[in-house]
């Protein structure tokens, strides 16, 4: 897949939440490397991690990279009230497997991207462009669970039927799951940035989609894209 880079002239603000101080330290310390990124807040916990976003005020992080096993407020408690108060907020989660039930799980409450804990520090790094891009983030091994999961989970709900779409909207969708951001579709497609953006809220309305990952989902589902 083709991973577009966030504008490097723009300063993009990162929150950590891991309960290991060793692993938190010394990925705020890897991340200060890179000029585009600022590690503005860390927390140890979900509970922590809230407190801190209200001392924050105006300047709030754009992703915040989150581990899953924590105590007191562990990661998916504070998923979802993430979703639920700050929605403008990408949550990148951290995880040591990738079951995919866990993975279904976590993007139904609003999770954008998912990264190993073993993850290299530049994986990490193009995780946050991604989403900052695109509006989310799967490395090649948790999207194949992704798929083999949609085709064989007996629970899964029943999908709309892909026809009622626009080809233009279904156009759309193929560019946002080539990770495309909006202003891209526009150039691309030689249209305004307005009509992408109409197109972007009847997609979501017709397919029932929280976010760009459930567009994503749907595509892959329906055999929109490869």
């Amino acid at each position: 897949m083709r991973f577009n880079r966030h504008n490097r002239a723009e300063t993009v603000r990162v929150a950590i939440v891991d309960d290991q101080a060793l692993f938190r330290k010394g990925l705020i310390s890897l991340l200060e490397e890179f000029e585009h990124l600022d590690v503005m807040l860390e927390a140890s916990n979900g509970k922590d991690f809230f407190q801190g976003l209200r001392r924050c005020r105006e300047e709030l992080p754009h992703v915040v990279i989150l581990d899953i096993q924590m105590p007191e407020m562990d990661g998916i408690e504070t998923l979802i009230r993430l979703n639920t108060e700050y929605p403008n907020m990408h949550a990148l989660m951290l995880t040591m497997h990738n079951e995919t039930e866990i993975i279904f799980h976590l993007v139904d409450k609003g999770a954008k991207g998912f990264l190993l804990k073993d993850a290299a520090i530049e994986t990490v790094v193009r995780a946050i462009d991604s989403i900052m891009a695109s509006g989310f983030y799967f490395p090649d091994n948790i999207s194949k669970s992704l798929v083999k999961g949609m085709v064989s989970n007996q629970k899964s709900k029943q999908l709309n039927d892909a026809n009622h779409l626009s080809e233009r909207e279904i156009e759309i969708i193929r560019l946002i799951c080539k990770e495309f951001s909006s202003q891209e579709i526009a150039d691309k497609l030689n249209i305004s940035l307005n009509t992408v953006n109409k197109h972007r809220e009847s997609i979501f309305q017709k397919i029932n989609a929280k976010n760009v990952v459930g567009v994503v989902m749907y595509a892959l589902k329906n055999n929109l894209v490869s």
